[in-house]
């Protein structure tokens, strides 16, 4: 699309021509005029509409358009590129495991003949390790308030501290 032509603002005719003018002339020209004026103004309405942007109306901000150009392809494909890492964490020392399993195979794949539970000379093991939360358990607790006679008043008595549980099954604090 060509860039826009300015505008240019046309001089009124002096009145000392408008009068020397044929009057069908001067009709004309006076719609021309009109017709100009309507035209600025309504390219005016349109330059605004274009200015608009989520920054300063109420348009939301996915009509304001891409602001900043794509950046050019660099040529490789997406994702990890050849000799990358990757996101594989890291082995953790053997003094802090939890506890090391020794998994052997029991027999040949090929085969099928039996095989003993014997490290091989040379031979590192494959090393995997797998973080484990333990289950978690409710911890029950029974309260017993246990009742003694008074030796002094041979009175029942209990510990104090039974008011701070109701009896269903929730701590009230």
């Amino acid at each position: 699309m060509s860039e826009p032509a300015e505008l240019i603002e046309l001089p009124e005719l002096p009145q000392a021509l408008r009068e020397r003018m044929e009057p069908e002339v001067e009709a004309y020209v006076s719609v021309l005029e009109a017709q100009g004026h309507s035209l600025r103004e309504q390219v005016a309405r349109l330059q605004a509409r274009l200015n608009q942007s989520s920054q300063n109306s109420s348009r939301p901000p996915s009509w304001d358009g891409p602001s900043v150009p794509p950046r050019p392809s660099s040529g490789r494909k997406r994702g990890g590129q050849p000799g990358h890492a990757g996101p594989q964490r890291a082995l953790g020392a053997e003094n802090e495991l939890t506890r090391i399993e020794d998994h052997w195979p029991g027999a040949c794949p090929a085969c099928e003949c039996g095989l003993p539970p014997v490290a091989a000379e040379g031979v590192a093991p494959l090393r995997q390790q797998g973080w484990e939360l333990p289950p978690v358990r409710a911890e029950v607790v029974e309260h017993r308030y246990q009742a003694v006679r008074c030796p002094g008043c041979a009175r029942w008595c209990r510990p104090s501290g039974r008011q701070r549980w109701r009896q269903g099954c929730w701590d009230r604090s």
